[in-house]
């Protein structure tokens, strides 16, 4: 099992599953949301009592936090005990805080919260949850053999068959085990780093078939990164307004507001906010054309050897005068290039598992092309001074937003290769942070 879904699943119910919805677009039809959820609302009272808590794993580890709010909420008092099962005493309370402090959701709220949560109590899905349940509690074949039975019920996601393959290992069925991974590997699953550095199958890795397992990874992988630009054509560009040199809020005032925000409201950005926080993560400050490794001059953050191994793009999905798309920054010029249109916040959120990502009108990626750095500092531009320069810019960013009135939380728990393709990036590059930038909801 591997470290992301472990978290995502020993949450079951915590704190960051129960963030309160925002505001969501009405239904296209007066009371069509209220009836989607009454619908919802049966069916999950109908499930038994192994059910319920499942149905509470399955939400967690596909990111519904906002639908799961709403049915806890509108659920009866039994269907709510059975959906909290798996609690703790002390979260509970701040569950049922959580509620109380929730409005009454309105019809396209509870339209979008059906829509999501009605995949989970598809059979198959919700005997995953079953055997994930199984899982987490240790009884390993119990959990193997059930994932075996959902899997007869329908075609199910990668992820399933690699927690079987999982299941399996543990259990010490070698041949089950790898028949699981290769179908997960088939389904999709091209995380090999933490394939290679899951303990749940460390049983496996000495047997003939582990190099033949990875092996389909590394070409998979090798296929997606050849696909990728050798540099960016943008579609169009985007002229930013220039940044402002002279705020009304002090340095100190930012330093002390400072905080990593994981609730954000619909409002949208404006260009002008945008143009000022990506400047500042990484904008030009005294232009040095002359000098090629400047790659456009000296910038808001420092970078060792003043190599600038970052890149940055901006994920734009509300943001007032931009159309939404996946922008990259060319801080030489302080334009946004256009790579892809549309909303792609539902992608980048896919590769995070992060729901504040596409909750958040817009979100920054931070990407390096380490090979600036390392061809003068060898190893240790890799393993120190690119990390240096992310922290620099990264901090840039929290302090500009805290004086815009903006807020932001940096992210390093994402799958590295779902974000640098949901990004497009050239090939060279590897992901370092997701940064979204919003407004902090206070209630």
């Amino acid at each position: 099992m591997s470290t992301r879904l472990l978290a995502f699943a020993g949450l079951l119910a915590a704190a960051a599953l129960f963030a309160q919805t925002p505001s969501a677009p009405a239904a296209e039809n007066p009371g069509q949301g209220r009836a989607a959820m009454d619908e919802i609302l049966k069916r999950v009272a109908a499930l038994d009592s192994e059910a319920l808590p499942a149905l509470t794993t399955a939400a967690s580890m596909a990111g519904l936090q906002e639908p799961m709010l709403i049915l806890l909420k509108l659920a009866d008092s039994t269907t709510r005990e059975g959906l909290l099962t798996a609690v703790s005493p002390a979260m509970r309370a701040r569950v049922e805080r959580m509620m109380n402090e929730l409005g009454e959701p309105d019809d396209g709220q509870l339209a979008a919260a059906a829509e999501a949560l009605k995949p989970l109590l598809e059979p198959v899905s919700l005997a995953c949850a079953r055997a994930f349940g199984l899982y987490l509690n240790k009884q390993y074949p119990a959990a193997a053999e059930k994932y075996e039975a959902a899997f007869e019920l329908g075609p199910a996601g990668s992820v399933d068959y690699y927690n079987a393959g999982c299941s399996w290992a543990l259990a010490g069925k070698k041949d089950a085990a790898f028949r699981n991974l290769n179908e997960a590997i088939t389904r999709g699953w091209r995380e090999l780093d933490q394939l290679e550095q899951d303990e749940d199958l460390v049983s496996l890795r000495k047997d003939k078939r582990w190099k033949q397992l990875t092996g389909r990874i590394e070409k998979e992988n090798a296929l997606r990164v050849a696909a990728l630009p050798a540099e960016h054509k943008p579609l169009s560009t985007v002229k930013l307004p220039p940044p402002e040199l002279k705020g009304s809020v002090s340095v100190e005032e930012a330093l002390a507001a400072r905080r990593s925000v994981r609730q954000y409201t619909g409002d949208p950005l404006t260009l002008k906010q945008v143009s000022q926080v990506l400047w500042a993560a990484y904008g030009i400050t005294k232009p040095e054309p002359d000098v090629p490794f400047l790659r456009g001059g000296m910038r808001t953050a420092p970078s060792a050897g003043a190599l600038y191994p970052l890149d940055i793009y901006l994920f734009a999905g509300n943001v007032t005068d931009l159309p939404a798309g996946v922008y990259y920054y060319n801080s030489p010029t302080h334009e946004l290039w256009l790579i892809a249109e549309g909303d792609q916040r539902q992608k980048l959120y896919e590769a995070a598992t992060q729901p504040w990502v596409k909750e958040a009108p817009a979100s920054l990626v931070f990407s390096a092309i380490f090979e600036r750095t390392t061809k003068k500092y060898g190893t240790r531009g890799r393993e120190r001074y690119v990390c240096m320069d992310l922290g620099h810019s990264g901090e840039n960013v929290y302090l500009q937003c805290g004086a815009l009135g903006l807020a932001t939380l940096a992210i390093g728990a994402f799958s590295d290769a779902e974000v640098r393709f949901a990004t497009g990036m050239t090939g060279p590059e590897e992901p370092l942070y997701i940064m979204p930038i919003g407004r902090a909801r206070t209630k």
